[in-house]
């Protein structure tokens, strides 16, 4: 059993701020240096990981996938506009047009000028959106730069997505964009879908909506199992698929994991029944925010810090950080 540790060089040794220390590896610091990461054995033997700050600038961007149909696309009846829409300058999406990430902006495609690759050309500029919200949330909290690649289809059914069926579209649509955006991973993904299924229970949908979270966690090689995948209740109209699946205990006979998590949205008003008002949308994606914050990470999740290596203020050989 080996354990990971993290200490301040300036404790190490009794080391003079003036004088360098040479480190197991043949590098040498000195003691403003800090932040270096040791993997200790039983035995007390040490070897260096390397500096903390450098580990941890290559797990800065956390990548969110956000996909389904209108509803996670916004594209409700006129400007549902709820407030709140000022850009993060550390939350970008990929612009699957020009093939390059960018600040991402209700105004500005793939929220806003729709294509037909999400939703129809124009439908929702200025809208709301989950993923833009959600990715928000989630940045102020964490400090990281969230990536998010998006792709929504209205009035279409899960199957669309189901590699299992002969045909599988809106799949085509988002895995290509998904390849094409370059990410190594997803570290979490939200999923809003079923008001084209909305007659089916959790014994029907259920299988489906496993098989799909499966075709996302296994698309990216880089992408671990245990991320969280985060799913919607239906507006309060979709009363079948939301008793069926998402209210009660149902679905747990086919997606049964701690990763996997449902949030509130029949109590959320709408525009016409089934797409939500801007405020709506909002609120749920604090939900799905609310959600991630509450589910657990893998411990290959760049959320958790760089692979085994978590950052925490512990000083000398005696402070275990994580035992792997």
């Amino acid at each position: 059993m080996s354990f990971l540790r993290q200490y301040d060089t300036k404790k190490y040794n009794g080391l003079d701020a003036n004088k360098p220390v040479t480190l197991p590896s043949g590098d040498t610091y000195y003691a403003e240096d800090t932040n270096i990461l040791y993997i200790y054995n039983m035995k007390g033997e040490m070897r260096e990981v390397g500096n903390y700050e450098a580990q941890e600038a290559a797990t800065e961007i956390l990548y969110l996938g956000a996909f389904g149909q209108s509803n996670m696309d916004c594209t409700g009846l006129g400007l549902n506009t709820g407030g709140d829409l000022d850009s993060n300058s550390n939350v970008e999406v990929w612009d699957d047009l020009n093939n390059q990430w960018i600040v991402a902006d209700v105004d500005l495609y793939p929220f806003g000028e729709r294509a037909t690759t999400h939703g129809g050309a124009g439908l929702s500029t200025g809208n709301n959106n989950i993923a833009f919200h959600t990715a928000k949330r989630i940045q102020e909290k964490t400090g990281k730069i969230i990536r998010i690649v998006f792709s929504a289809q209205g009035a279409s059914e899960i199957e669309k997505w189901m590699l299992s069926e002969a045909t599988q579209p809106n799949w085509d649509i988002c895995s290509q964009i998904i390849t094409e955006s370059g990410i190594p991973r997803f570290d979490v993904i939200l999923w809003h879908q079923g008001e084209t299924n909305q007659a089916e229970t959790g014994i029907t949908y259920g299988p489906k909506l496993q098989e799909v979270r499966e075709q996302f966690l296994t698309l990216l090689p880089g992408t671990p199992k245990e991320i969280p995948f985060i799913a919607s209740e239906l507006s309060f109209a979709y009363t079948t698929l939301n008793d069926g699946f998402f209210t009660t205990p149902e679905f747990l006979k086919y997606i049964d994991d701690q990763y996997f998590t449902t949030i509130k949205a029949i109590d959320l008003a709408t525009t016409d029944n089934t797409h939500f008002t801007g405020e709506s949308i909002v609120t749920l994606a604090d939900r799905y925010a609310s959600a991630f914050f509450s589910l657990p990470k893998s411990r290959e999740s760049v959320f958790n810090g760089n692979r085994l290596l978590q950052k925490t203020k512990s000083v000398g050989f005696d402070n275990v950080v994580q035992e792997f």
